[in-house]
């Protein structure tokens, strides 16, 4: 084990496979506080000519982003579609369904189909 401690620091190295501008101009790693982190940097010029180094840093241990493909577009005729689309026109009884008409109007008291609609029957 070395004696060197590398807490709370870190390096950049030229990134030599670089192929797009996407890609950093340097990349390295970082220790901060006893947690490692990749850094990456591009090298910019600012508005007004001056040039600087943009970063952005990454946990080695944060999961990579899924690459994942948009499912497939299923294009259906309507001759296809199921014509059996459960409707519901009031919900009550707090998700429990089907509810009969006398229980809308009798839950509690309330008159629960003038509450959804806002008008009394």
């Amino acid at each position: 084990m070395s004696d060197y401690d590398d807490t709370n620091r870190g390096a950049l190295f030229k990134n030599v496979k670089k192929e797009t501008e996407q890609q950093p101009d340097y990349k390295g790693n970082l220790n901060v506080g006893g947690v490692e982190y990749w850094v990456s940097s591009w090298l910019k010029v600012s508005k007004t000519g001056e040039k600087y180094m943009s970063l952005s840093v990454t946990a080695k241990d944060a999961p990579k982003p899924a690459q994942t493909k948009p499912a497939p577009v299923v294009k259906q005729s309507l001759a296809d579609m199921d014509d059996e689309i459960p409707f519901i026109s009031n919900v009550c009884d707090y998700g429990t369904l089907p509810v009969s008409r006398q229980k809308q109007r009798s839950m509690n008291g309330l008159h629960v189909q003038g509450l959804w609609s806002g008008k009394a029957d």
